[in-house]
Formats: structure tokens, sequence, C-alpha cells
């Protein structure tokens, strides 16, 4: 006999208020045995193979109550009481499925349970969402939130399974369901969340779906329309145990998904409006916004927007960045921010260049990246980081001259890139100080090519004619700032090809007596990548006496050659040590000017001593960036010293832009935070240094990076050119990085450079330089038709040593650019007036107004023999001498 599932429900409800008995119970299951069997009887001989529940009910009316008394219950064995109990369970269950059958179809399955679970998987390896449209798991609490939507549709759909009933008074409860309940109405805050974010995208999941891909972006709304089945399940489950309490449960996670979104959201709508005023609002509005992104923002969505474009549309088609917060956020407050106020917003956040910190840009490819175009690609500024683009090697050979006091080194640079297309390395080189670059070569199908060297202007018009238009190999060098150079070429070759360049730079070493330091070119800013096991090989010669400051580096048993490896931070830290030995400083120098052209082709340099017998009051401005929070300890030990006649000032936020620290408790209450513009600082610290009644009042200037081009600069810069009081300005970068107001100080007379700074003893050695008087060697140049019989003979870089400081000292006095600029060029050097470029043919060459240059006149590396060659010269000559001597005697 089949029954229908609500007439067994019916039967089971009549025997519990009869018999007031658990199902288990022997009573209950001798009682449900003998009647189900007489209502079965009655129903078959009225004719009938089902019962319905009308069926039962008439049946139940005719038999009357004494049908039910307990003292008719026929005693059954325990086997057929198991073989009962277990019928009933199986009754619950087909009773729950069949009230909604299709849940555990196939269908539900996949649609709620496996393609949420994949979509999160595949959105965790890819952030493919993150790119396309908006991130959907921006933190790790989105995921978890994410995750318990499979897990909660997984739990209803064994919610039969998971039921375990036990007697609690009158009433019987579901321990599983009331769990489920609670999680199923958590996650649904999530779900319509998700769901309407994702409305704007439904038409191309609709149109993906040709490909599955539109599956995973139609996740959202399978869910949501899969949620309401599943209540539907949970709800009949509860129904057939008479579970009323439970139900509440569904809507207490609902009201507890509720608070859990919002509480994770509402940080990022937050900073959102932070966002908007930081951008778009008034000098207070914008510091207000600045502040609280300061103290609250993620840096790394700070950091996404400022490589970019894209980021700066409005709406949801546009969103500020890829959020679901900045996305609704943004559909009711649309403002527009680019990847230029992107960047300037980063530092005035972080106090960093967003290129100096290494990004999930760095770290993994978004969708079809390796085959992007650089946005930045043939401009003026190094910009972003190119994930993919990294130093393959890299080497220096350096000479250092006694006699001239002057030093050489090639650094050979080869460059690797494993992307899909090819890319322009971009990097600025901090230069050994009053440093140029005198030679600069390019491989091109492994041949080396030299440079053409002509003013700025032509040298980058056929730049970006050849690597941005025609796409070929080019590379530049241009003065980017005091002591700074900027260089790029293009293409490095796709997937894994290699491009080697060389650049040569010339450099005074200290002219000073007795002992110095020579210090290494290295990267400032760049847009690759160096890798951590990257080692610069460094080779070194000189006839003075020369060592490292690791005495593991050096070779002991020759004290004019070092050979040894660095790593990309120890090329600003390390230095050579050079002991003279000779009083060769003391006396006149000249060599052969091959590149002059008239009869007095002999360029003369002679020393004279200059004594400053007036001692100087040194400022000393700081910059309050966080950035160079972990110098603040150093920078103390100045005042710590107690060196007389210096006032130290630091750089920061507010209408006062310079404050005073008398004491180094005031230096200590300094905050050093964010990004401060050091332009008014210094503005401030000139007009002081005007005023004062010392005559020798100098500014040294400690600092970070300055990326952004503040409305202040131009200030500055007219301070700078209107001055009527030399005020000297020295600079130390102890950051580096991009740096605007470096660029402004390569055309100022008063800018006289700096030093390496990386501990309080070089610092103090500094301080104490400036201000103290001293005897100071100055050069003076003359030529001369005929070689000298006085002096002593040196290498040709003094004639372009001597090229590139008139070209300089000419040029901040605004000397006819045009002049100076062919003077330069004719001695391939680089200077504020000209650049370098090396192009792939003669053509281009011509076709660019170029003259096609050659290997003639440029800088080598001199051949210094080894320390056995000399001894063997040495031996060879008095052996000579010896011989003629006992010739003579026997004659």
């Amino acid at each position: 006999m089949d029954w229908k599932a609500d007439a067994k429900e019916q039967l089971h409800e009549h025997l519990s208020k009869l018999t007031k008995e658990p199902v288990t119970s022997d009573e209950y299951q001798d009682l449900y045995t003998d009647l189900k069997a007489h209502i079965e009887e009655e129903i078959h001989r009225a004719g009938k193979e089902q019962i319905e529940r009308n069926d039962l009910y008439n049946v139940l009316q005719a038999m009357g109550d004494d049908e039910f008394e307990a003292e008719q219950v026929l005693a059954v064995n325990q086997a057929l009481i198991v073989n009962n109990s277990s019928e009933f369970n199986e009754y619950r269950k087909e009773s729950s499925a069949s009230s909604n059958p299709g849940y555990l179809s196939r269908n539900a399955w996949i649609f709620t349970i496996l393609l949420p679970a994949l979509a999160l998987l595949v959105e965790l390896l890819s952030h493919i969402g993150r790119y396309v449209y908006f991130d959907p798991i921006p933190t790790w609490f989105h995921v978890v939130l994410i995750a318990l939507v499979p897990i909660a549709f997984y739990l209803v759909s064994h919610i039969n399974d998971c039921s375990e009933l036990y007697e609690d008074g009158d009433a019987r409860r579901l321990k599983r369901p009331k769990i489920t309940a609670s999680l199923l109405g958590f996650i649904f805050p999530t779900i319509v969340y998700y769901a309407v974010l994702s409305l704007p995208v439904i038409l191309v999941g609709v149109i993906g779906c040709i490909i599955l891909v539109g599956l995973l972006i139609l996740t959202p709304f399978f869910v949501f329309i899969g949620w309401f089945p599943a209540v539907l399940k949970l709800r009949n489950t509860l129904e057939v145990t008479r579970n009323t309490q439970a139900k509440k449960w569904l809507y207490y996670g609902m009201l507890t998904g509720l608070i859990g979104l919002v509480s994770i959201e509402m940080p990022d709508y937050l900073r959102q409006s932070a966002l908007n005023k930081a951008v778009n609002g008034d000098v207070l509005a914008k510091q207000e916004g600045i502040d609280f992104l300061r103290n609250y923002a993620n840096d790394e969505a700070l950091l996404s927007m400022c490589y970019n474009e894209r980021r700066g549309g409005r709406g949801i088609g546009g969103p500020i960045h890829r959020r679901a917060s900045h996305l609704v956020y943004n559909y009711f407050n649309p403002f527009n921010i680019n990847s230029k106020q992107a960047r300037e917003l980063y530092y005035r956040v972080t106090g960093n260049p967003f290129n100096s910190v290494k990004s999930e840009y760095s770290g993994r490819y978004r969708i079809g990246e390796s085959r992007s175009w650089d946005p930045d690609h043939g401009g003026d500024a190094v910009a972003g980081r190119i994930k993919g683009l990294n130093i393959h090697s890299s080497r220096m050979d350096m000479h250092i001259d006694d006699a001239s006091r002057m030093g050489y080194v090639e650094w050979i640079i080869e460059f690797k890139n494993n992307n899909d297309l090819a890319k322009e390395a971009r990097m600025q080189i901090a230069l050994p100080h009053q440093g140029f670059v005198s030679k600069l070569t390019l491989w091109v199908n492994g041949e080396e090519r030299p440079a053409a060297f002509s003013t700025v202007g032509k040298v980058k018009a056929a730049y970006k004619k050849i690597a941005v238009q025609q796409r070929k190999d080019p590379v530049l060098v241009n003065v980017s700032g005091a002591d700074r150079v900027m260089l790029q070429c293009f293409p490095v070759p796709a997937n894994g090809g290699l491009m080697k360049m060389k650049v040569g730079v010339t450099f005074p070493i200290d002219n000073i007596k007795d002992a110095g330091n020579v210090h290494f070119p290295y990267i400032a800013e760049r847009n690759f990548g160096v890798p951590s096991d990257l080692k610069h090989e460094v080779y070194a010669q000189s006839d003075l006496q020369i060592n490292t400051q690791d005495s593991s580096k050096q070779e002991v048993s020759k004290t004019d050659t070092l050979q040894f490896s660095l790593s990309n931070p120890e090329l600003k830290t390390e230095r050579i040590t050079w002991r003279d030995l000779t009083d060769s400083n003391d006396t006149a120098v000249w060599s052969e000017d091959v590149f002059h052209q008239a009869d007095d082709k002999f360029l003369i340099r002679e020393v004279e001593l200059h004594q400053t017998n007036m001692e100087k009051e040194l400022l000393i401005v700081i910059d309050s960036s966080s950035s160079m929070a972990k110098w603040k300890a150093m920078i103390s030990k100045v005042l710590d010293s107690k060196i007389p006649r210096v006032k130290v000032y630091c750089a920061v936020f507010g209408k006062d832009a310079i404050r005073e620290c008398v004491t180094k408790a005031d230096f200590e209450n300094i905050k050093f935070a964010g990004g401060v513009d050091n332009v008014p600082a210094l503005r401030n610290a000139i007009r002081l240094a005007r005023k004062t009644t010392n005559k020798n009042t100098a500014i040294l200037w400690l600092h970070g990076s300055q990326p952004v081009k503040f409305k202040t600069l131009s200030g500055l810069e007219q301070d700078l050119e209107r001055t009527t009081k030399t005020v000297p300005i020295y600079s130390v970068a102890l950051e580096d990085g991009e740096n605007h107001i470096l660029k402004a100080f390569k055309d100022c007379p008063d800018f006289c450079g700096g030093c390496r700074v990386v501990n309080e003893t070089d610092l103090i050695h500094m301080v104490e330089k400036i201000i103290k008087s001293s005897t100071k060697i100055r050069y003076t140049w003359k030529r001369s038709s005929i070689a000298p019989e006085q002096g002593t003979k040196v290498w040709d870089q003094l004639a372009r040593t001597w090229a590139h400081d008139t070209t300089v000292e000419q040029w901040r006095k605004k000397k006819n650019s045009s002049e100076l600029a062919q003077r330069a060029a004719k001695y391939q050097i680089v200077t504020p007036v000209t650049g370098a470029v090396v192009l792939e043919s003669a053509a281009q060459y011509k076709e660019t107004g170029l003259k096609v240059p050659d290997f003639k006149n440029t800088p080598a590396i001199p051949a210094v023999p080894e320390p056995s060659t000399s001894l063997l010269i040495l031996l060879s000559g008095i052996v000579t001498i010896m011989r003629r001597t006992r010739l003579a005697t026997a004659c």
C-alpha cells in the first residue's frame, strides 16, 4: 500500500497527541504498527491502492477514540520495533525531500555550491575580477564572507542527514538546522550586496556563458536565486518537527551578517570620502583628508591608483579603485583622480615615492599585462615599475689617477625583459659629486656603438622619434638634477631578451692632501627590478694606495688594484679610500687637448691655494617626511655634538612650514609623517640666511625624495635667480627617488652639492668642514702652443673636465647656451645643455640631424702594469745601468 507523505505525517501527529510518548519508545512503535495495518486494511476494502490525507481522516473518524487506547496495543518483538523506527526515519527524509524535490538536484549543487567555490578559487589565484571590474576579495575578511556561501548551501543540502532529535519536555528541536538557519541568514546580506554590484555586467556574463567564463560572472545571481529554495527546504524540515524557535535563527543570522558586512565595508567608504577631500577639497579639507588617509588608508590601494590611468574614471563604469565600496560611493559622489594626482597623494600620505615600493604589481601579473603598453614610454620621468623587467648583470671598471686628481668609471649594465612585448628601461643615476657622463655606448647586434652628443632638445627628439615612433634601438642620457642623470633605453627585447649598454663617468676626487674617499655611481630611481642575488662586479685600479672599508674585500698583496662584488644597496654606502704617497697635487698638470682645433692645444691646470679666514654660520634644514624617520637618531647626534654656529630647522606641515629646534628635545618632538613639501622651509631658510649679519651663512639640506612638483617650486626658482646675497646651499640625499628641488638647483650658482652620508661621523665631519676656516685648493687653467717643460703630463680626461666645469659655470651665469652646447658636444660630455644618444644606424643619425659618431677620442680605462711587471721593468733598468757602468770602467 502506497502512503502519501502528508497522510503519513498526519498519522504521526495523531499518535503523538494520543500517546504523549517519544517516537522511538516501544509503546509508540507497537501502536503505530497496529494502527497502520488496520488503516491499510480499511483502505484496501474501499478499493484504493494509495492512502491520501482525506482517506486517513475518514478512517480515523470511523474508528473512534476507543481504537487508540494503549491497553489494546499488542506486543511485538524488538526487531520489528527497530525496523519500524528505521521506516520512520526514511519517512522524514522522503517527506522533506518531497516538499522541495528540486533542491537536491544536480543543478542546485552546481550553481549554489560548486560554482561559488570555483569562482572564489579562481579569484584567489588570478585576481581576474580586480582587473576586469572590481575586487570582490580585497581583504581576508571578504574571503571568509564569500567562502561561507557554498558552506551554508552544503549544510542545507545535508539537513536531513545532520538532524538529531532529542526530548525536551513537550517540544523537540533540531540541533544542526538551528546552526544552518543562522548561517543561511548570515550570508544573505553578502549575496544581495554582490548581486547588486554585478548588475552592470549581467549582459557580459550572459554572453560569456558561450565560453563558460560568464558562469563565473553570473555566480552572484545564481546564488541569490538559489537562496530562496534553500530557505524553503530548511523551513519544511523545521515544520516536520515543530521546531518553531529555530526559525528565529534565520533572522538572527541576517542581522549579524548585515552588521558584519557594514563593519568590513564602512572603513572603505570613509577612506573614499577622505580621498575625495584630499583631491578636490579646499586647503583645510585636503589636509583633513590626507591626515585621515595617513592614519587609516590602505597603502596598497593608493599604490594601485598610481599605476593605472583607467582608475580615474567616474561612476560604476570607471571606479576610483577596484573595491566594492568605491563603486557604490563613486556612483553617488562621482569625482576624478588621475595617476598623476594619485602619485602626489601617495607621497603626501606615505612619504615615499610610489615607484620606490614593491607592490602587488611587482609580484604577479595582471591579465594581459605582459602584453600591455607602458604609458610612460619615452617620457621624461622614471615613473612606475615594470614587472618582468630586471637588471641581468652589472660590472664597474674604475681608474683613479693621482697626478690629475680625477677618476673614471665605466658601468656596463645588461637588462633582461620577460614580458611578451619590448619594454623601456629608465633610471636616474646618482653620480659622484661634480661627476659627469663622458661616454655612452650600446651593443647593437653584438657590436658596440658609440653615442652622438648634441643639445638636449636634439637628442631627446631623436630618441623619441626612434624609440617611440619607429621602436628601434636607442639609448639616451640627460642631466636630471644636481649630480644626477636620467638614462633610458629601448627596446629591451621581449621573452627573455637582453640589452647591453655602457656609461662612462668622469669625476674629481677630493682635492685635499693625504687621504680621501671615492664613491660609486648608484641607481637613485628605477622602473625595473633588481634581483636580490644580483652583484655589481667591481674592479678598481690606481697609482694611489687604495683600500675598501671592508678589509675582507681587498686583495692584500696588491695595494693598487681591488676586485670585489657589491649588492645594489652597497653601491651607495660603500666607498674606496685612498692615501696619497706623493706631492703630485701641488704641481701643475697638463694634457694635449685633442678636441681643440687651434694652435694652443696644450691645456695646463695650475694649483692655487685659497685660505678661507672667516668661519661660517650653518642653517640645517631637515625634511620631516616619514621616510626620514629612520635617520632621526643619527641627525640628533649633531645636536649632541654641540657644534657652534649651527642652527637646526625642520620642514613641517602647516603655515609656518619651518620650525626651529633649539634643543634636542625640540627635535625629538617633531613628528616625521607623510610627505612634506620642503620648498617653503628652504625659502624661509634662504631669507633667514640673507638677513643674518654674518656674510658667510650657508644652508645644509638633509632630505629624502621630493617626487611631487609642488606649486611652491616656482617661488624657490625665483629666489635662486634674483638673489642679492650669495648663500651656499649643500644637499645630502639620505633617501633616494625623484627630486624636483634638485632639478631646480642644477642651474643655481650657489648650489655646492654635497657628499655621501651613511652615518653620524660622516654628517658631523661634513658640518665641521662647511663652517670651519680652511685652506682649499683652487685650479686655474691656461693654454699653450707648446708642451710645457714644467708639470706632469696626464690623460685626456683633463680636457673633458675643463670643458665640463667651464660650461656649467658659464651656463649658471646665463651665458649663450648655444655656444656652450656646441663646445660641450665637441668634447663629448653630458651637461645641462647637452645630452647623448645612441641610435641603431647611420641613416637614423642623418634623419634626426645628428653627426654620425665614432670611437675616436672616446675615453677608456688606462692600462696599469701589475706590480710584478713593474718590478721586472725596474730590475731590467738596474741591470742595464750596471752593465754600462762595468763597460765604461773596463775601457
